[in-house]
């Protein structure tokens, strides 16, 4: 079996994950923590087998070509051509998780610069501000919500990076649905390419 037919098998059952982890990261607001990372790798890992597979079908290319069989090398030049839809579409994808995952990052990065403690910018005051934290942690507030200085729980505030505008997730959503869409019209050319 050449390499890029194998390659081309991996990349068929790495994508459709990618894909369903981006639409899922999209749709359901409770699944992004767990789902951010593993919708950027697999959709980057699927990106490097992609340019892996187009490379070894150029050299499956050059070999039709240097062994005179010209019909299946035309065959495989289609194909190649076909290929580069998918990577425009995986390309665009990764992308727009890029932006997802960098937002996220440098939105934990500003809170965690925001919630330093005094202790760590001032010495010798650790046991003082853990003690007044715990005590106003257990002071109820008159509205219920459990802090003394009245905001609301952190917990309670879900965080910036991780709502999503409508132009953020319709990109998401488009990009994914467009890497689906050209992986099956891939698919099927080298179906075609292969059988017919």
């Amino acid at each position: 079996m050449p390499e890029h037919v194998a390659i081309a098998h991996v990349v068929a059952g790495v994508l459709p994950i990618a894909v369903c982890l981006a639409l899922a990261y999209a749709a359901k607001p409770g699944l992004r923590v767990p789902l951010r990372m593993p919708m950027f790798v697999s959709g980057l890992f699927g990106f490097v087998l992609m340019l892996w597979a187009s490379s070894a079908g150029s050299a499956l290319y050059r070999q039709l070509v240097a062994e005179g069989e010209a019909d299946r090398a035309a065959t495989a030049h289609a194909h190649g051509e076909h290929s580069a839809v998918l990577a425009t579409a995986l390309a665009a994808l990764v992308a727009v998780e890029s932006v997802i995952v960098w937002r996220t990052r440098r939105a934990k990065m500003r809170r965690a610069r925001r919630r330093r403690p005094l202790d760590a910018r001032i010495p010798g005051l650790g046991g003082l501000t853990r003690r007044i934290g715990a005590r106003k942690a257990r002071t109820p507030h008159a509205d219920g919500t459990g802090e003394a200085d009245g905001r609301p729980e952190p917990a309670a505030v879900a965080p910036a990076a991780l709502r999503l505008s409508r132009t953020m997730r319709g990109s998401l959503v488009l990009t994914a649905l467009a890497t689906l869409g050209s992986l099956v019209y891939v698919m099927a050319e080298g179906l075609h390419a292969a059988w017919g």
